[in-house]
């Protein structure tokens, strides 16, 4: 009887962490048993990450075939929120109504001074330490996990055995820690690329070389999209290590009992990065759009679930027209968020404006929740050869509308066409399936027997 094959997978954001980043581990975790893979989990056991998500650690405890192992983080994000429930929860002071004596009340207030001032001291303190953070650490604060945890992933990899090492970047400190366990054990390592770590655009400084040195000790890579093997390819010229491709995708399973969200208003949402400055035009464009068209404006909503951008929040806060129109809802817990997007009219996605960060080459998850779901589609954008997203719907046929930015009347043009026909728009993207995550992880374990 053959014994089947053991994979130790070196994750820090894994729930009950949420995000973008998350799903994909996870569900390679689902599927990756069905294969004949027994699982095993590194993650870290305070980690941070942009939010907390408890269907997806609910999800995860459902998975019968995999054991996951917890190691503390030293990084200052871990270490504040701890703090912040020291020094900030002023639950003892809510309930102001209810009759308290002179002396309790005056007692309460030098403690709520305290509490100001510790309060003032801590970020301060925060403040300085987190830009020391940043300076001392490389690649990444969660250098403060993965190197502690080391000694914690011997014992791990002694009692499971595990045939494999399988890290997933970032964060590209976990790629140093899956190094030092490959060079100690002599297992098999390979590498999975969510993200660019050095691109053809960056410095070739000390995290260039640490990169090179990772590479040089790793079995093989897989990688979400292509942009990822091209630069991988141009920077060290890698040619004795077995690739693939594994995009992301969805999973069928996210999007059963989802109960949509009912707006009185017709709703666009927009997931996935915002990403620089520049793509203010796209709110500048629709506020004069919206004050062409008072009809369209009283009864039209956008709404964001994204992660944090200052240059969003200084704009809306501040200089908006619209904000009546745009509810800023920052990053959802998944099954909370697809309500959102099964009660929505329309979805809009933002590319890039200038072609020349890594950030620039990304494809949203969040795509393929629009496309499940049959949304019509907004992409706005520049049009490069490049454009990632732009390419993957071209190249699968998939119902979008694109609009660059180049071009303000054909923006406000087409906000108008998907307001005006949205209830004759038919959306059917017949080349989904392949994208499905049972699919892809059937790709990862094909790849990972042929590495064995």
């Amino acid at each position: 009887m053959t014994p089947v094959p053991k994979i130790l997978m070196i994750a820090y954001y894994f729930p009950p962490l949420g995000g973008g980043g998350v799903p994909r581990p996870l569900k390679f975790c689902k599927y990756l048993p069905e294969f004949g893979w027994d699982v095993v989990v590194l993650t870290a056991k305070n980690g941070v990450g942009p939010v907390y998500d408890k269907t997806l650690l609910d999800e995860l405890n459902s998975y019968k075939n995999v054991k996951v192992y917890r190691t503390i983080s030293f990084e200052l994000g871990a270490l504040k929120n701890l703090f912040k429930k020291i020094f900030f929860d002023n639950s003892n002071t809510k309930n102001q109504s209810a009759p308290i004596e002179r002396q309790e009340k005056k007692y309460r207030e030098i403690k709520t001074q305290k509490k100001g001032y510790l309060k003032r001291i801590f970020s301060k303190c925060y403040d300085l330490l987190f830009k020391l953070q940043k300076f001392l650490c490389a690649p990444d604060d969660k250098i403060l996990w993965a190197i502690p945890s080391f000694f914690f992933a011997l014992r791990i990899i002694k009692k499971e055995k595990p045939d494999m090492i399988f890290v997933t970047l970032p964060p590209y400190s976990s790629f140093i820690l899956a190094v030092l366990l490959k060079k100690f054990l002599g297992v098999k390592l390979i590498t999975d690329y969510r993200d660019p770590w050095n691109t053809e655009f960056d410095k070739k400084g000390i995290n260039y070389l640490i990169e090179k040195w990772c590479l040089k000790n790793c079995d093989g890579y897989v990688y979400a999209f292509e942009q990822i093997n091209q630069w991988l390819l141009k920077l060290y010229n890698i040619r004795n290590i077995q690739t693939e491709l594994i995009t992301n995708g969805y999973d069928e399973d996210d999007y059963k009992n989802i109960e949509p969200i009912k707006f009185d208003k017709w709703t666009m949402i927009s997931g996935g990065d915002l990403y620089g400055e520049e793509n203010i035009y796209f709110f500048k464009i629709l506020e004069e759009f919206l004050s062409e068209n008072s009809e369209i404006k009283n009864s039209f909503q956008l709404i964001i679930c994204s992660n944090k951008q200052k240059w969003f929040e200084d704009y809306y806060l501040k200089h908006s027209q619209i904000k009546e129109n745009i509810i800023n809802l920052g990053i959802l817990p998944k099954k909370e968020y697809l309500r959102y997007v099964a009660g929505a009219d329309c979805a809009c996605i933002f590319t890039y404006a200038y072609y020349n960060t890594s950030n620039q080459i990304q494809l949203h998850g969040r795509v393929f929740d629009y496309l499940v779901l049959n949304k019509k589609l907004l992409v706005i954008g520049k049009e490069e050869k490049n454009n990632t997203l732009l390419n993957f719907l071209k190249m699968n046929d998939f119902n979008f509308i694109f609009s660059g930015q180049e071009n303000k009347q054909d923006i406000k043009e087409k906000l108008y066409f998907i307001f005006r026909n949205s209830n004759n728009l038919k959306i059917e993207n017949k080349n989904i399936e392949k994208y499905s995550r049972k699919e892809l992880t059937k790709k990862l374990n094909e790849y990972l027997r042929n590495i064995l």
